[in-house]
């Protein structure tokens, strides 16, 4: 499904943190059997870089709790590497060296992840955005009721869990997307 809305979805992020190393794998290669899109591994940053994945997201507090040794193979791996941030203060302690993009969020509350982090608002990307070169991926209780408020600033895709994954109202919310898009760049 995913797939007919390139625009939207470039690529997404396997996130099966309850796994073991052996099933992961499975589950990845299975995925990776039935889409061409490129596929972001959450967490499992060691496997990642050994499958020669499109890349891994590495959360904030998992890279700081890493050994230098770990932090140095992350740092030369050749690939994707997310992370995520909370604050703008996060942003400006991002290593641009490392990491080629961040979700930032919640940007609204969210029933899918427990965190402690209260929402952050639209207000915080486009700030985001003018003071740091980074690329944003605005994540965290994005659903059909606000996905537009962030769609709208261009400059970055949001991600979402249970929007993308509804079969139904995605595909109507992608075309959209598209349209609304496609109207906008001929201006």
């Amino acid at each position: 499904m995913w797939e007919s809305f390139p625009k939207l979805i470039d690529s997404f992020q396997l996130r099966a943190k309850s796994y073991f190393r052996g099933d992961f794998i499975s589950i990845y290669k299975k995925i990776l059997s039935k889409t061409k899109l490129p596929i972001i591994i959450n967490d499992y940053w060691e496997i990642a870089i050994e499958l020669k994945a499109y890349g891994f997201h590495v959360g904030k507090e998992d890279f700081a709790s890493l050994s230098d040794s770990d932090k140095n193979k992350i740092k030369q791996a050749q690939m994707i590497k997310g992370t995520s941030s909370h604050s703008l203060e996060d942003l400006q302690n991002l290593d641009p060296e490392i990491w080629t993009y961040t979700g930032l969020g919640p940007i609204f509350q969210t029933g899918t992840k427990k965190s402690s982090y209260s929402p952050l608002g639209t207000g915080i990307i486009r700030e985001a955005l003018e003071k740091f070169k980074i690329p944003i991926v605005p994540i965290g209780g994005i659903n059909s009721v606000n996905f537009w408020s962030v769609a709208y600033i261009r400059e970055c895709k949001p991600a979402s869990i249970s929007l993308f994954s509804d079969e139904i109202l995605f595909p109507i919310l992608a075309k959209e997307y598209e349209k609304k898009l496609f109207l906008t760049e001929n201006f």
